[in-house]
């Protein structure tokens, strides 16, 4: 029984609170455009030290990286913490960072889409109701599966 973990958080090339103009939250719908230097110098080392530390799980930020909104990238949740750094637990998204995917970054239609893209690409738990309120269609309409909610 899982009673406690460590959770590294926000998952990553997460930099802004507010846009240039302190207008609106420009943590949403906002795409890091990171170079391969400075990922591996300024990020991956970084993070791949907090897994190998021991933390459980980690939560995936707002923002996109390179295009990619961070909740729906399977190199970040599989190719690199899962497989290359050993990530042992979970992959929560920020909250309502799902449904941002839907409403920020129009990259899913509504919320079954949002669900099965967050959920088929790496991210286990949601901070919102987006899974509440998307899953059993996601599934009724085969964009995902019980057995990939469950695992």
């Amino acid at each position: 029984c899982l009673l406690a973990t460590a959770e590294a958080k926000h998952f990553a090339a997460y930099t802004l609170e507010t846009d240039a103009n302190g207008t609106r939250d420009g943590r949403k719908g906002y795409s890091a455009n990171v170079s391969a230097f400075d990922w591996t110098d300024s990020y991956e080392t970084a993070w791949a030290s907090t897994i190998g530390a021991g933390a459980w799980n980690y939560m995936c930020s707002y923002n996109a990286i390179n295009g990619v909104p961070a909740c729906a990238s399977t190199h970040l949740a599989d190719d690199l913490a899962r497989d290359e750094w050993g990530l042992r637990g979970f992959v929560e998204s920020d909250c309502d960072a799902v449904g941002d995917l839907v409403t920020w970054f129009g990259v899913a239609n509504d919320s079954a889409a949002a669900t099965a893209m967050a959920l088929n690409n790496g991210t286990d738990i949601d901070c919102g109701g987006t899974f509440v309120d998307g899953l059993a269609e996601a599934i009724q309409r085969n964009l995902t599966t019980l057995r990939r909610a469950r695992d």
